[in-house]
C-alpha cells in the first residue's frame, strides 16, 4: 500500500476532523444519557453501572482531543476503542454467566453499536484498523471459548449462548467488509495518482516545447528592440515583450496548479520564525510598492513566533496574496500585513493582508478562488494575469490544513485572511 494513502486523513482535512470529533463527543454523551436512563429504569447490569461512565467519558475526551490536537488522533482513537473493547468483553461475560433479561438486553443493545465502532476506527486510522479490529475480535473469541471450556454454562447461560455466538460471528464480517472498502479506496487513489502522473508528464512535455518557442521569440524581440530606431517601433516591441512575459507567467502558474493536484504532494515541514518570514517578504516586494507609491506596513504583535509548517509554501501563499494587493491597489494606497494567534478549534495563526484597492463585488466573492476566474473591472482588465493565483493559494492552504476567507468592498479594498495550524503534523 502507498504510504501516503495509509496516513490518517483528519490531520489534513479540517472539515472531516470536525465531523469525526463531533461524532465522538455526541456518541459519548448519548451513551452516558442512555446509561443513566437504564439505571433509572433498573435495566442496567453492575458492569454497565461501572463501565458506561468510563466509556462515555473517554469518548468525549477523545473527540475533544481530535478536535484540538489532530496530531494526537492515533492515541485518542486507540483509547476510545480500547475502552469499547473492555466494555464489550464484560457484557459478553455477564450474558453467559449471569443470564437474565437485563443482560440479554445489554448484549443486544451494545451489539447494535459494533458497526459504528468499526466504521469510526477505519475512518480515523485506516492503517491500524484491521490490526486493532482483529485484536478486539480475537479477545471476544478467546473469552467465549476459554470461559465455556473452563466453566460449563448453566442452562440459562446455554440459552444466552445463541445471542453471544450471533454477535461473535458478526465481527469478522464487519472487519472484512470495511477492509474491502478501504482497499477499494486505496485502489481508486492509486488510479488517481497514475492518471495525474500521465497528465503531468504530458503537460510537462507541452510546457517544455512552448517554453522553447517562447525563448526563441524573446530572443528575437530583444534583437528587434536593439535594432529599432524610432520610438513608435520601440513601444510596439515593448508591448510584445510584456506579452511574452505574461505567457511565461501563465505557463508557470499552470505548471504549479498541476503540481498541486498531485495526490502525493510533498510537504516539507520545518520550524521557523514567522516574523522573520514576513520581514523577508516585505523587503522582496518593497520595490514594487515604492514604484506605485504604496505604503506597505507589516504589523507584528510579537518579536518572534515559531511555526512548524512548510515555510516555502507559506511564503508562496503570502507572496501571491501580496502580489494581488499590489496589482489592484492604485497609486498612493496602503497595504498592511498582520497576524494574530487563535486557539479555537486548535492553536493556529491568522495572517491578514489588507489593502485599499479596487475591491471585489459581494456577488463574486465565491468565485475568486476558482481557476481561470478574472473579474471584469476597468483596473483589473489592464493588469496581466492567468487567473490562477488565488486557486493556487487555496490548494496550498488545503495541503497545509489551513483555510482562507475574504472581506471586500468595492472602492474601499479587500482583506484576505489565512488561518493555518501552528504545528502541522507530518
Amino acid at each position: 500500500m502507498n504510504k501516503a494513502l495509509a496516513q490518517p486523513l483528519l490531520s489534513a482535512d479540517p472539515t472531516l476532523r470536525r465531523f469525526v470529533s463531533i461524532v465522538f463527543v455526541v456518541g459519548g454523551l448519548a451513551s452516558l444519557l442512555l446509561g443513566i436512563y437504564d439505571r433509572h429504569k433498573l435495566i442496567a447490569t453492575e458492569w454497565d453501572a461501572l463501565w458506561n461512565p468510563v466509556t462515555s467519558t473517554i469518548y468525549i475526551m477523545s473527540g475533544a482531543i481530535i478536535y484540538r490536537w489532530p496530531q494526537q488522533i492515533i492515541p485518542a482513537t486507540v483509547a476510545a476503542f480500547f475502552v469499547t473493547s473492555v466494555y464489550q468483553l464484560g457484557i459478553h461475560f455477564y450474558a453467559l454467566y449471569f443470564p437474565s433479561p437485563i443482560t440479554y438486553y445489554a448484549l443486544a443493545s451494545s451489539s447494535s453499536f459494533d458497526p459504528l465502532a468499526y466504521i469510526a476506527l477505519f475512518i480515523t486510522i485506516p492503517h491500524l484498523a484491521v490490526l486493532l479490529g482483529s485484536l478486539h475480535c480475537a479477545a471476544l473469541y478467546i473469552l467465549y471459548f476459554g470461559c465455556t471450556t473452563l466453566w460449563p454454562l448453566s442452562p440459562e447461560g446455554i440459552a444466552a449462548e445463541h445471542l453471544v455466538i450471533a454477535a461473535l460471528l458478526s465481527h469478522p464480517a464487519y472487519i472484512v467488509a470495511l477492509r474491502y472498502i478501504v482497499k477499494l479506496q486505496n485502489q481508486l487513489a492509486e488510479t488517481q495518482i497514475a492518471t495525474f502522473r500521465k497528465k503531468s508528464e504530458f503537460l510537462a512535455m507541452l510546457s517544455h516545447e512552448i517554453r522553447n518557442l517562447l525563448q526563441s521569440l524573446v530572443s528575437t524581440i530583444d534583437l528587434l528592440h536593439f535594432k529599432a530606431k524610432d520610438q513608435k517601433s520601440q513601444l510596439a516591441i515593448e508591448r510584445m515583450h510584456k506579452t511574452t512575459e505574461q505567457l511565461q507567467s501563465c505557463l508557470r502558474d499552470a505548471d504549479e496548479l498541476t503540481k498541486l493536484d498531485n495526490p502525493n504532494l510533498n510537504i516539507e515541514i520545518s520550524t521557523f520564525n514567522l516574523v522573520e518570514l514576513l520581514a523577508e517578504i516585505g523587503e522582496s516586494q518593497a520595490t514594487k510598492a515604492t514604484e506605485k507609491k504604496i505604503t506597505l506596513t507589516i504589523k507584528s504583535p510579537l518579536k518572534e513566533l515559531q511555526l512548524s509548517t512548510d515555510r516555502e509554501r507559506l511564503r508562496q501563499i503570502i507572496e501571491n496574496l501580496l502580489s494581488n494587493s499590489l496589482k489592484y491597489t492604485q497609486y498612493n494606497g496602503r497595504i498592511t500585513i498582520s497576524f494574530e494567534l487563535t486557539t479555537a478549534p486548535s492553536p493556529c495563526v491568522e495572517i491578514k493582508i489588507a489593502d485599499t484597492g479596487v475591491g471585489i463585488p459581494k456577488e463574486h466573492l465565491g468565485r475568486i478562488f476558482l481557476p481561470y476566474v478574472r473579474l471584469s473591472h476597468q483596473l483589473t482588465e489592464r493588469e496581466p494575469g492567468s487567473g490562477l493565483g488565488l486557486a493556487i493559494v487555496k490548494k496550498i492552504l488545503g495541503a497545509l490544513g489551513g483555510e482562507i476567507s475574504v472581506n471586500s468592498k468595492v472602492g474601499e479594498g479587500s482583506t484576505f485572511a489565512i488561518t493555518i495550524p501552528r504545528n502541522l503534523s507530518p
